[in-house]
């Protein structure tokens, strides 16, 4: 509670302890395009094993 607080109220009482920022919004622009016109594809998504498993039981 003390933590929300700080945030909202916008007073640091320990600027000793800094705080963690939480990571922005990711942006949802959907298929960008280049100047050429080609569409740029996002990374593909890595899986560790444990996830796969994960995934695989879901769709069973």
């Amino acid at each position: 509670k003390s933590v929300n607080t700080r945030v909202l109220n916008g007073n640091e009482t320990h600027p000793s302890q800094p705080q963690p920022q939480p990571p922005p919004p990711p942006t949802l622009s959907l298929p960008k395009m280049t100047a050429k016109g080609k569409k740029i594809r996002k990374p593909r998504t890595i899986y560790n094993p444990l996830q796969l498993q994960a995934l695989n039981k879901r769709f069973r």
